[in-house]
């Protein structure tokens, strides 16, 4: 959307290729790569519905606001 918004036409595969390309790039760099910190929530959201998602977030959200009021 934000390259339509731009004016650029691109394919979904090539958009695809593109982020897979950052990703690794992210990932592998030497310094600052990216990674899952220790202790982060990684919900993986693929095939969810935005709904799922938002409803699996509040759950985190909550989980870690009971867990500080202990």
């Amino acid at each position: 959307m934000e390259l339509l918004g731009k004016g650029v036409e691109t394919s979904y595969e090539e958009v695809l290729k593109s982020i897979i390309e950052r990703d690794r790039k992210d990932t592998t760099r030497e310094e600052a790569p990216l990674v899952i910190p220790e202790g982060a929530v990684y919900i993986d959201t693929t095939g969810m519905a935005v709904e799922d998602v938002l409803r699996r977030v509040e759950d985190e959200v909550r989980r870690f606001i009971a867990g500080k009021n202990r």
